[in-house]
């Protein structure tokens, strides 16, 4: 019954996409700042009085924490106060941050300045959060009242499997065949594979986009 509506199933489906880059990315984010700016973290980290692991525990917990804050304040705030007239921006929100992570995160992996890009990293955290208050607000509005917490146990089995689930398998299984085919260092297999997950985020902003033909039929309360 709930996949058998369009938006329902559009909306778990781009979810989940754009779940497996956040959490694809979460657990490989110290060691890509570690093999890539290793002497320029060293250095911060001294001048902070921490060592290398502390640091970057502080920052990216920061980074991730209050950008994901944020995220997740802004893209409720911006569905809501659009939302009013056109219900198709509970999508087009979540569609427009996934689009513009995307050259965040290729800017941010590619840089050769390791304070840029550990400063940098909090706007695709904050992008990348946008989707959480417009997505489960739309997948429970178009569901029958009497399915919800179906729909939301649904929407979660989905989320985790194939975000948390697949999302850091894909980075570290792309960052050891690289290495091992092209034999790069580690450095730059890991880098090369965290770009490349990236590019999941337009195909979720691609399909929330195409959620807008159906959310406003679909939609029951």
């Amino acid at each position: 019954t709930l996949w058998r509506i369009r938006t329902y199933r559009l909306v778990v489906m781009a979810t989940a996409l754009q779940a497996a880059v956040g959490y694809g990315f979460g657990p490989f984010l110290a060691s890509f700042f570690v093999r890539n700016h290793g002497a320029e973290i060293g250095d911060l980290a001294s001048s902070a009085g921490l060592g290398v692991a502390g640091f970057l525990g502080l920052t990216l917990g920061l980074s991730t924490g209050l950008g994901g804050a944020i995220g997740v304040w802004l893209g409720g705030f911006l569905a809501d106060r659009h939302g009013r007239n056109d219900a198709r921006a509970y999508v087009t929100v979540p569609a427009l941050a996934a689009a513009a992570s995307l050259p965040c995160y290729a800017l941010i992996f590619t840089v050769d300045s390791g304070i840029f890009a550990l400063a940098g990293l909090a706007l695709p955290n904050i992008l990348g959060a946008m989707w959480m208050g417009p997505v489960h607000s739309t997948h429970q509005s178009v569901s029958p009242p009497e399915m919800r917490g179906a729909a939301t146990a649904l929407f979660l089995l989905i989320l985790n499997l194939i975000g948390v689930g697949l999302g850091p398998l894909l980075v570290g299984s792309a960052s050891d065949v690289i290495a091992w085919q092209a034999g790069e260092d580690k450095g730059a297999s890991l880098r090369f594979a965290l770009v490349g997950a990236s590019l999941l985020a337009p195909v979720a902003a691609y399909i929330f986009w195409q959620a807008r033909r159906s959310i406003a039929d679909d939609m029951v309360s």
